[in-house]
């Protein structure tokens, strides 16, 4: 090739490569047409017209309201998803441009007209959904009384037909579980549960005064504050008796801030109709609702279920010695300088750290699973006349700090799947911190019922004994 050819070959390639690169950096993908244009946040009304009804939304200061067919506060997070599917709904194909009969395409009897108003505009032209098309999934619809007909995703008529139901805000109780004060549990019977919160943790102050289970309380304020409104049921009754609400099975009220603002909810009958439902009605509104009955198993519990079950609280930096008592032997753990001494069979040897900390900790952080009695009247019904367990618990001076006793009731229990009785082991433990006596997992005893091998200690007899503290 001459160099006149090359260079003619070259300043091609030059513009043309310059072109492409220009075509590249500068032009923009045209984005699909979409129904309607508007900016979400602008938007004051929306109202939705269907054949049987209406539905007629309005913004009221950061959240909106259902003003037809009722008058109600509106679920914030579904309005927002009908304005985000009506904005950002695309035309997929435009069928026909004038079609000479509506009828074919659900048009002539919308199955929906959907309005959106906009601040500064006014309402946007009317968006009418027809039928579902046979094949392909759209749905029909037109805009503005324009005589075009389109194609939509077919998800867009599930997004816009709604009932007023469907947007109704869903939120009982409108409570922060960090401001609760004090919350109650009245039940039909007459009994009332009281608790209170005392500085960062909670206490039960009726029926008699007991210390709270920090983690349960938690969890059933959580639950209450969370709670969901599962089916709108009637606004205005004109017998509650039959939602029992008349004489409700017990009603549950949180009090907030330092002003005591009260948030009341009672408790009804079962839903009847084979659904899964509770009916509710909230304090000041006669509307009855219901809530989902697996709800209740965080927040209907009773005083028991409420109180701390720690069985014998100390603080293990202070414990200078444990006596161990079992069905087998006993020994002692005594603390010494560098660590820790395990006598036993009148010998001493070092013990291992760790496994008696451990130990401490397992006392210590040890909870019922239930409160089998309080006061325990009958020692022998749970087998603690004859401890099968017994830990004496001193303080570094060999001061008594208490008793954590255990014991294992052998009960006569059908086997499962239908099979023959057989005998069940029911752990329990009792404390010299109160007259209670708590049934416990049998994981947790397994791990109290130790022997003097699991601390360390060795058959042959070692040397260099640490001195052991003082102790009485």
């Amino acid at each position: 090739m001459s160099l006149r050819n090359t260079i003619i070959v070259l300043i091609l390639l030059i513009v043309i490569g310059g072109y492409a690169l220009i075509i590249g950096l500068w032009s923009k993908p045209i984005p699909p047409p979409t129904l309607v244009k508007f900016d979400a946040k602008d938007v004051t009304a929306i109202d939705l017209k269907y054949p049987d009804r209406e539905v007629v939304l309005e913004r009221e200061g950061a959240g909106w309201q259902i003003v037809k067919p009722l008058k109600a506060k509106a679920d914030p997070a579904t309005v927002t998803g009908l304005i985000n599917a009506v904005n950002g709904c695309q035309i997929k194909e435009t069928l026909e441009e004038h079609p000479t009969d509506l009828a074919p395409f659900g048009l002539k009897e919308p199955r929906a007209t959907v309005i959106i108003t906009v601040k500064g505009k006014g309402a946007l032209p009317a968006i009418e959904l027809g039928k579902k098309t046979p094949v392909g999934y759209s749905d029909y619809v037109r805009v503005g009384g324009k005589p075009a007909v389109m194609l939509v995703a077919d998800s867009f008529s599930s997004d816009v037909i709604k009932t007023a139901n469907d947007f109704r805000d869903r939120e009982l109780m409108n409570f922060k579980v960090g401001q609760v004060q004090q919350f109650t549990i009245d039940r039909s019977g007459g009994e009332q549960i009281e608790l209170a919160r005392n500085g960062d943790n909670w206490q039960i102050v009726k029926p008699a005064h007991y210390d709270a289970d920090q983690t349960t309380v938690q969890s059933a304020l959580s639950a209450l504050a969370e709670l969901r409104i599962a089916d709108f049921i009637v606004d205005n009754p004109t017998d509650l008796a039959e939602y029992g609400l008349d004489k409700p099975r017990f009603t549950i009220t949180v009090y907030t801030g330092k002003k005591g603002e009260a948030h009341e909810l009672k408790f009804g009958k079962d839903q009847i109709g084979g659904k899964d439902g509770i009916y509710v009605q909230r304090a000041g509104n006669p509307a009855v609702f219901t809530i989902y009955k697996e709800s209740l198993n965080s927040f209907d519990k009773s005083v028991n279920e409420f109180r701390d079950k720690t069985v014998f609280a100390f603080e293990p930096s202070n414990v200078g010695r444990v006596d161990v008592e079992n069905t087998m032997e006993q020994f002692t753990l005594t603390r010494v300088d560098k660590g820790w001494t395990i006598t036993w069979d009148r010998k001493t040897q070092p013990a291992k750290t760790t496994a008696v900390e451990t130990y401490l900790d397992e006392i210590r952080f040890l909870k019922g699973t239930g409160i089998a009695a309080d006061p325990m009247i009958d020692a022998t019904k749970f087998g603690m006349d004859k401890p099968r367990v017994l830990i004496r618990v001193f303080d570094r001076k060999g001061n008594k700090l208490g008793d954590l006793k255990l014991s294992e009731i052998m009960v006569k229990a059908p086997a499962p799947n239908g099979g023959p009785e057989g005998n069940q082991e029911f752990p329990y433990a009792a404390s010299s911190a109160s007259r209670a006596v708590y049934s416990i997992d049998s994981y947790d005893y397994g791990q109290l019922d130790k022997t003097a091998f699991d601390f360390g200690f060795r058959s042959a007899q070692p040397q260099n004994i640490p001195t052991a503290a003082p102790t009485k």
